[in-house]
């Protein structure tokens, strides 16, 4: 295979594990286990499939848990029972068909698990809570020790069993063996607690018991958080030091490394403005310190970054997650000269780690696939002959032209504005949210790969329409906002399609809290305005963010000295002030706002269009915000998932997705 990314695509070694190149998809919760048995599902087969299919020399698999008192409330395989042998042979063989090596992760969730799961109190190395969910733990006894360790060596014996290649022992950020590591959660007197020493000794102790049952003929791998990042926990100097500990041992064969906890999780999984490879400090002190194989972590979204770590020896392999979710394909594109083509993760966060956050099986906001349906690849040509016209060129029609298009329809997209994008592209350009914006250039480039004729500025009207004489109408032309009910205001759209703002900015919430209120509030602040105000009823500003973008957003308006006006309406606006109200009752404040901003429930557009169509006799139909106003992942998901519709209802136009 030729390739403009040679070490990426060159052979690795970890141990006695041989890879046919260095690009690894790292462990992350799908959550797909059957909820009451705890086994592995077809989910999970099609889910691992798709990425060796895709190329990946190694698949790691998803956290299990090794008790029953160690579990999340999610569902995740319980790996210590022998029932799970059959699935995982059949991950084991769905990856190995594709010539890529599997590995199993084994942890127990410690003082993170879920008591209302367990129904029994949680266990940890000392009665200290984790930082994040602060529910005290119950001491482990020699006893539990033992338990927990021979638990950890049983899922190491059925992960060989199922003909798993690897086995990796989970001491990082959601876990007991890291929690046994970490000062913050352990203050045991005894020869487990105090020193680096005594801390690393229950996790070798485990270590040693789950090498005994795979023997030397599967590679053994350690997940090693090497900065706590947060205070109380330890930092990169010590994380080093039990990464030198794990080396010593000679029980393993690779460490993959990674940083933050729970309480940190913006490290674990960075939102949006982070740039790619942020992790870097760490895995390359630690690429320094030892001589095991790494492989590298930390936001890598593209190959030619990937290349330079192994070109300048930072990285014996490539660790990816949020990317492979977004485009499984990602070695195949990246090894056969076709990176261009790399679907680009926004790290918007909304269905994967904030679907783990809701205890929800992941998917993908950009990949609507992920978890409905990755077994079909699509049915190349399967509309050939067919003749869509797609107004509105925002993520849905965009999505709805590629797909189409990439299925063997004529397709025509109009636009009336002079840029694709809809108003996915202020979002782009709000809040350092550039992940949209590389993820509409991708889009782009896709139309013209597939063929779309694409004309802007150009209103799509029903005769225009019906000169194309199509067979299918996709209206996508996305939904608008209803004037301001607020005297003086303007709506959130206008605020951020100019470029001026004033010196005091109010935000209202009225009807529409979201990411796009909340980083408008960051974007008020970017642009210079002096004092920014939120105003919304909800008790909390962000709190339908996932946790990492919760994290970031929320500091970064402090820093910004943004005023949070929650549990609050604006009752009244008047010579630059708004009366504020509180909604269980009580006082109200005043708010000094030169400019005022509303964020209101938008309205589909599209409805007179689609009614003088159908009096044309045109198939029509619906998606996206045009459809019901929603976020860009309903958007997407419409989008993409419109040749699945119209192919399943036999050639025929659906009704509505």
């Amino acid at each position: 295979m030729s390739t403009s990314f040679p070490l990426l695509g060159s052979p690795g070694q970890l141990g006695p594990l041989q890879l046919k190149n260095r690009i690894v998809l790292l462990p992350h919760g799908l959550f797909y286990a059957e909820r009451s048995a705890l086994l592995p599902t077809e989910r999970h087969v099609d889910y691992y499939e798709a990425r060796a299919r895709g190329g990946v020399g190694l698949v790691c698999v998803e956290s299990s848990v090794v008790s029953l008192d160690g579990q999340q409330g999610a569902p995740l395989v319980l790996s210590s029972d022998p029932r799970c042998i059959e699935g995982y042979a059949r991950i084991a063989e769905a990856v190995h068909r594709h010539g890529a090596r599997v590995c199993g992760q084994l942890t127990h969730y410690g003082n993170q698990a879920h008591q209302l799961t367990t129904r029994a109190p949680l266990i940890g190395p000392s009665r200290l809570p984790d930082l994040a969910s602060r529910e005290p733990a119950v001491a482990m006894s020699r006893a539990d020790l033992d338990r927990v360790r021979e638990q950890f060596a049983a899922g190491a014996r059925n992960l060989a069993s199922a003909g798993f290649d690897a086995v990796e022992i989970k001491a990082a950020h959601d876990g007991l063996l890291r929690q046994f590591l970490s000062p913050a959660c352990n203050d045991r007197q005894d020869e487990y607690g105090g020193s680096v020493e005594n801390r690393v000794r229950y996790p070798l102790e485990v270590a040693a018991s789950v090498r005994q049952a795979i023997g030397a003929g599967l590679a053994l791998s350690v997940r090693l958080t090497l900065d706590e990042c947060v205070q109380g926990g330890y930092g990169l100097e010590e994380g080093i030091a039990f990464a030198r500990a794990f080396e010593d041992s000679s029980l393993f064969d690779v460490i993959s490394p990674d940083i933050g906890i729970w309480a940190s999780v913006e490290k674990v999984v960075a939102p949006m403005p982070t740039e790619e490879g942020y992790a870097q400090h760490a895995f390359g002190a630690l690429a320094e310190a030892v001589q095991l194989p790494i492989i590298a972590c930390g936001r890598i979204c593209t190959p030619e970054y990937g290349e330079r770590l192994l070109a300048e020896g930072m990285a014996h392999a490539i660790g990816m997650a949020r990317q492979l979710i977004a485009d499984p394909d990602f070695a195949e594109k990246a090894l056969s000269g076709q990176a261009r083509r790399i679907r680009p993760c926004t790290a918007c966060n909304q269905l994967c780690v904030g679907n783990s956050m809701k205890l929800l099986p992941l998917s993908c906001t950009v990949n609507p696939r992920v978890g409905f349906g990755e077994r079909a690849r699509g049915r190349a040509m399967g509309l050939a002959g067919l003749i869509a016209v797609v107004v509105g060129g925002g993520p849905a029609g965009m999505e709805a032209a590629r797909a189409l298009a990439g299925a063997g329809a004529s397709v025509t997209l109009f636009e009336r504005d002079q840029l694709l994008g809809g108003r996915l592209t202020l979002a782009a350009e709000t809040g350092r949210r550039t992940g949209w914006g590389r993820y509409l250039h991708w889009l782009e480039a896709e139309l013209r790969e597939v063929g779309v004729g694409v004309r802007l500025g150009v209103e799509a009207h029903a005769d225009v329409i019906a000169a194309c004489e199509p067979s299918l109408v996709v209206i996508a032309c996305g939904a608008s906002p209803p004037p301001p009910a607020i005297g003086g205001s303007i709506t959130l759209e206008a605020f951020l399609r100019q470029r001026t703002v004033a010196e005091r900015v109010a935000l209202l919430d009225r009807g529409a809290a979201g990411p796009a209120l909340w980083f408008s509030a960051l974007e008020a602040g970017l642009r210079g305005a002096r004092e920014v105000s939120i105003v919304t009823p909800t008790p909390v500003v962000g709190g339908d963010l996932d946790g990492p973008t919760f994290i970031a957003l929320r500091r970064e308006l402090a820093a910004a000295g943004v005023h949070l006006h929650t549990d609050s309406f604006a009752a009244r606006a008047q010579d630059g002030s708004l009366q504020i109200l509180n909604v269980y009752g009580g006082e109200g404040l005043t708010v000094e706002a030169d400019l005022i901003v509303t964020s209101e429930a938008c309205e589909p557009d599209g409805v007179e269009l689609e009614r003088q169509l159908r009096q044309l006799r045109l198939h029509t139909v619906r998606i996206g915000d045009a459809l019901a106003p929603r976020d860009a992942s309903a958007a997407i998901r419409e989008g993409e998932g419109l040749v699945e519709a119209v192919m399943t209802d036999g050639g025929s136009v659906p009704a509505g997705l």
